[in-house]
């Protein structure tokens, strides 16, 4: 089962090596440097806050931005909720309603450490060009001016950087291949600090702030729901629901009423039925679009304590879905519950055992990294003569379910041989079922393997990866450290180690 909040996206440049240096006139590098940073007064050492009232599609929304040097946190809310970006210094993390934050592969960390360089000047600063991340490049000529043009780069990123010769601030900026140009305008001053209050990215506007000021203290990575434990090492059963299902369903709480949760690592946050909201008397706000087998927009609420066997998570946003209680199930637990939990589901004994994430994690067979992909984690799996990164979706009862694109680049991986209705969040769906005759997760080959294509859906990634091979082995969870766990259950011959 998926359904992710998508909000942001990054493009991904190509990086060439710049021209070689033309003769600066005037100045050197290191003196135009430091005159932009007595023109901006460095806000790259300071935390700054900015905030706007923006609209979008024709719904309006508030915009808050805190930025450090390199670090960036992003909140976009609207009627309560928030969803956003932080980025680290290092990498990019998506953020959840829940402040929940897990990375994000689908950014480009190279790229978005140059950009933020540039947005607060940190290009300009000692400690950036000591890494000889600055060069100069042929000068700009334009609107009778003489442009410094700088190459300012990390990694494999690299934008072309234009200095105005009067004020001294970065006002464009471009990658090498000409295709996509940042422009920074309306310059203000607030405080010691000179910033643009607008960006504009290839002639539409971008970022615009009504207020931006310099604040004290650091900028606080978002925390996300931490779990507190009662004793270590609990095992919790799996339920069996209203359908006989493989799902891992265990007992819960939420507000001191005791419902049936489903584990569900293909869901972005938490989320209640509706029964269960009239329930706890709880009143949706705001709007959020679900996106599973149909895709439908509904509202969320602010829930209670949740409590999972010996494990206790603060009140929460969860979002309403109107038609999960049908499934058997009233809460669905997610990245909010994976983030900062270390999750171990073992099929064959049908229990759960939750720990923290601070604790070392249980001994495995193998262990996969893990990719994540809006806050789904993703693993590389063979299938046939295919690569394929697929979401593990522990809310996904089949064995692997792969999407309509991907079948049509990779022909004859399915060989149909039958349909079937599938139900799931937002109404239900054909499904064409067949057989591959070997798939290899990690050092594992799995002959004979059910798959389907689940059309009027759109898988992450390139498919799903279900519980229908996931109860082959004992699988353990580990967010924190980007680890999938896998050992084969004894004696199940459906599993073959690598010899």
């Amino acid at each position: 089962m998926r359904f992710a909040a998508v909000w942001l996206a990054l493009i991904v440049f190509a990086a060439v090596a710049p021209r070689e240096a033309a003769a600066a006139d005037g100045m050197s590098l290191d003196a135009l440097l430091a005159r932009v940073r007595s023109a901006t007064g460095q806000p790259y050492s300071v935390r700054v806050v900015s905030e706007a009232q923006l609209t979008q599609g024709g719904r309006a929304f508030a915009m808050h931005v805190e930025s450090q040097g390199l670090r960036l946190l992003v909140r976009q809310c609207r009627a309560k909720v928030c969803f956003g970006e932080y980025f680290d210094g290092d990498r990019s993390f998506e953020v959840n309603m829940n402040g929940t934050a897990l990375p994000n592969a689908l950014h480009a960390d190279d790229l978005q450490r140059v950009v933020r360089a540039i947005a607060t000047c940190a290009f300009a600063s000692p400690g950036f060009i000591a890494g000889g991340n600055v060069s100069e490049t042929t000068p700009v000529a334009r609107d009778g001016k003489t442009y410094r043009r700088l190459a300012v780069r990390s990694g494999d990123a690299l934008l072309y950087v234009l200095i105005d010769p009067t004020t001294f601030f970065a006002v464009e900026a471009m990658t090498p291949d000409g295709r996509t140009a940042f422009s920074y305008r309306d310059f203000r001053t607030f405080g010691n600090l000179t910033m643009p209050f607008e960006i504009w990215r290839d002639g539409e506007l971008l970022e615009r702030y009504d207020h931006r000021d310099a604040a004290d203290g650091s900028i606080v990575a978002p925390p996300g729901l931490a779990p507190a434990f009662e004793g270590r090492d609990a095992k919790i059963p799996m339920v069996h629901s209203a359908q006989p299902t493989a799902l891992p369903i265990v007992a819960c709480s939420v507000g001191g009423v005791a419902v049936s949760c489903l584990l569900d690592t293909g869901n972005s946050g938490l989320s209640m039925s509706l029964e269960l909201a009239e329930q706890l008397g709880l009143e949706p706000y705001g709007e959020y679009e679900i996106s599973g087998i149909g895709r439908y927009v509904t509202g969320v609420v602010s829930g209670g304590r949740l409590r999972v066997g010996n494990a206790s998570y603060p009140a929460a946003q969860y979002v309403v879905l109107h038609d999960l209680h049908q499934l058997g199930y009233d809460v669905v637990l997610g990245a909010d519950v994976f983030a900062h939990t270390i999750v171990t589901l073992d099929y064959a004994a049908r229990t759960v055992v939750l720990r923290a994430s601070t604790t070392p994690a249980p001994e495995a067979t193998t262990t996969i990294p893990l990719v994540f992909e809006q806050f789904v984690p993703t693993v590389p799996v063979r299938l046939g003569a295919f690569d394929a990164p697929l979401a593990l979706d522990t809310g996904d009862e089949a064995a692997i379910n792969v999407s309509s694109a991907f079948l049509a680049d990779h022909p004859g991986l399915l060989v149909p041989l039958g349909h079937r209705q599938v139900a799931g969040i937002g109404g239900t769906a054909e499904q064409v079922v067949g057989e591959i005759a070997d798939a290899r997760v990690a050092t594992f080959d799995l002959p004979h393997v059910p798959i389907g294509e689940t059309r009027a859906q759109e898988p992450a990634a390139g498919g799903h990866l279900g519980d229908g091979v996931l109860a082959h082995f004992i699988v353990t969870l580990d967010y924190a450290r980007g680890l999938l766990g896998l050992t084969p259950r004894p004696g199940d011959a459906a599993v073959r180690p690598e010899p």
